[in-house]
């Protein structure tokens, strides 16, 4: 087996990542159309109060290196909140009512309310963080449980068009959590899962909408079990990789009949399909029990998050329910199938979306459930850098908003 080497520029690109070229990241020169060039992020917290669950947000000049001074926060309304960033401004999701607001950010960073587009007659409602631009005037959301793709204008906020879809072929309630742009395709990750019964769909299928001709098509690989999350390369390549749940479930559920563990695949750059001469068995290569979240690295490498073995697992079967224990860190190449230790921590559960990628650096946060406090760090050569700690709660967004 092929030995696993690391260059210098390796674990540089650990601390500074491309901007990929399917992502719809904005460079840094670009101007902000309010006129303002001005830089400024996104910071959006998820925090825990006596009344409930309660989302906070604001700009900032620089990434927080601090804790977020909750007083100088704007509340957004509802529990199923998501947050987006494109051409300099700021929109957010309410689930509940089904809304999507849209924000301007002044010269002094203060958010001010422009519009709201409702979404109540298309039947979306709840979580849904698949809200994609691909122009000022061109973006789309997914209700793939409701058979329906909206496209809306974000310049006037109104919607441009409700398409009809077909559905996945499924049993299980098709909920998609991110979404990602490859020319004119809006590729979308499904999540088939029934954390209920503790069970998962056998297969992986991720849509595929293409915005040119309006139609839908499914990518299905039965190599791998029903995931939410994908990846990119600098290639342009989409990877699926372990679902960080199947395995827990497949340790309490009462269904024998569980798919393989481990596995990811990849539709390659500009294919409707899964390659089927690409697979790699992440939880074979690393040694784990359970990938708790993964990252692309660059040049075929991997940073994987993981329980090291079943007796870390959670007490019962409340898959949220996470211990406080410090996961371990590998560095996987997927072409040689080999993994080295890499230094780097978390506690319990933070899953796939604690990754935030803000200006080719990936920030990752690390929970901490005694206290409920929330540590934000990179990952670099020297291991877990902290940057801040938020108080009270965890990270919901960060990214740049110009």
């Amino acid at each position: 087996m092929k030995k696993l080497q690391f260059s210098g520029t390796m674990f540089f690109l650990l601390g500074l990542f491309i901007c990929l070229s399917i992502s719809s990241c904005k460079k840094k020169e670009d101007p902000s159309p309010s006129g303002s060039s001005e830089t400024a992020y996104l910071y959006t917290g998820r925090y825990t109060t006596p009344d409930g669950r309660v989302f906070l947000m604001g700009a900032f000049p620089d990434v927080p290196t601090s804790n977020p001074d909750k007083s100088k926060l704007t509340q957004l309304t509802g529990t199923s909140v998501a947050t987006f960033t494109y051409n300099g401004f700021v929109y957010s999701w309410n689930g509940e009512a089904s809304t999507m607001t849209k924000w301007k950010v002044e010269d002094n960073l203060k958010l001010t309310k422009l519009d709201v587009l409702s979404f109540v007659n298309t039947g979306i409602s709840g979580n849904n963080f698949g809200a994609a631009f691909f122009s000022e005037t061109e973006a789309y959301l997914p209700g793939l449980r409701q058979n329906i793709m909206v496209k809306w204008n974000p310049a006037d906020m109104t919607i441009t068009e409700s398409i009809t879809v077909q559905s996945p072929n499924t049993i299980y309630e098709a909920w998609n959590w991110r979404t990602y742009i490859s020319g004119d395709n809006l590729v979308i990750p499904l999540e088939l899962q029934d954390y209920d019964k503790l069970t998962v769909e056998t297969k992986v299928i991720v849509a595929i909408f293409n915005t040119k001709n309006k139609t839908i098509t499914y990518a299905e690989d039965t190599r791998v079990p029903g995931n939410s999350m994908m990846f990119p390369d600098e290639n342009g390549n989409l990877y699926s990789y372990p679902s960080s749940t199947t395995a827990f479930m497949k340790h309490y559920g009462p269904d024998n009949n569980y798919p393989a563990l481990g596995g990811m695949v990849r539709i390659n750059k500009g294919e409707s399909n899964f390659d089927p001469n690409f697979y790699v068995n992440v939880m074979e290569v690393t040694g784990g029990a359970a990938i708790m979240g993964m990252f692309y690295a660059g040049n075929n490498n991997w940073l994987v998050k993981q329980y090291k073995n079943e007796s870390d697992f959670p007490a019962t079967n409340d898959l949220w329910s996470f211990p406080n224990k410090e996961l371990e860190f590998k560095l996987m190449n997927h072409d040689a199938k080999t993994s080295v230790a890499f230094p780097g921590k978390s506690n319990g559960y933070s899953g796939n979306n604690s990754w935030f990628i803000v200006d080719g650096i990936y920030y990752h946060q690390n929970p901490n459930k005694v206290t409920g406090n929330t540590e934000i760090g990179t990952i670099s050569a020297n291991g877990w850098e902290k940057v801040f700690e938020i108080q009270g709660g965890d990270l919901s967004d960060l990214a740049r908003i110009r």
